[in-house]
């Protein structure tokens, strides 16, 4: 997500003191609105507080938690329900064909439409190879191979495919936790890779997988704080080996 600053900020301020030309109102869409910096949302109060009565400000977040207390509180919360899987493919249908890959993304994405078409158009499929490769060094130990993925998932990446990688790992994750708590014929989100899940969770069923998802979630803020990629990814890769506890046979 693109972070918003506070001259952006600024600026719609500036804009927003214009009468529309036409319409009765102005409506002014901010979408990620948790993305804005505490210097642009103590701004942003400013025009809260007391808006033109011909503007009408709407604030899209999937956190809500993530955005000021002040902002929430000046704030009308309207609550969208997820769309179902076939509410989605009737939308994503209109676009483009639901080819098996699309299925597979359909599913990830768990009903986000935005999520959806960003993965289409990225390179799915390889950064799900690169989930794989990472947890498979990740459980060897060896730390070769750890720094071998991770050199090949942090280099010349950006911040938003990290992002992605990380929510893939933990997408992985959940389905071996419901498949621990409901059998290994219950149905997962990677649909696809359902016999890979289920050989991980049979062989490590006794692990600490709350533990590991909590470990990716505090990678996903030191990513988002900056800190050094690599090393990010390579104390993640340690900490998930630590958190795996392989079945003796």
């Amino acid at each position: 997500h693109t972070v918003i600053q506070i001259d952006r900020i600024r600026e719609l301020q500036k804009e927003a003191k214009y009468s529309p030309y036409e319409a009765k109102k102005k409506v002014y869409i901010i979408t990620n609105a948790e993305q804005i910096t505490r210097e642009g949302a103590n701004s942003f109060l400013k025009l809260l507080e007391e808006p033109p009565d011909s503007l009408l400000i709407i604030l899209i977040t999937s956190s809500l938690k993530a955005l000021l207390d002040t902002i929430r509180s000046r704030c009308q919360l309207v609550y969208f329900s997820k769309l179902n899987t076939d509410e989605v493919k009737s939308v994503v249908s209109k676009y483009t064909t639901i080819d098996n890959n699309m299925n597979n993304i359909i599913h990830i994405s768990q009903g986000n439409l935005k999520s959806i078409f960003s993965m289409e158009q990225g390179e799915f499929n390889e950064k799900r190879q690169l989930v794989l490769q990472f947890l498979r060094a990740a459980a060897s130990g060896n730390s070769l191979k750890i720094a071998e993925v991770v050199d090949t998932i942090t280099s010349q990446k950006d911040k938003k495919t990290l992002k992605e990688i990380l929510n893939l790992l933990i997408l992985w994750f959940k389905d071996t936790i419901q498949m621990i708590h409901f059998g290994l014929d219950t149905r997962i989100i990677n649909i696809d890779f359902n016999n890979e899940i289920k050989n991980f969770t049979e062989n490590y069923k006794d692990s600490n997988f709350d533990g590991i998802v909590d470990e990716i979630e505090n990678s996903m803020t030191n990513i988002n704080r900056n800190v050094f990629s690599p090393l990010v990814f390579t104390v993640l890769a340690i900490k998930i080996n630590k958190n795996l506890i392989k079945l003796k046979k």
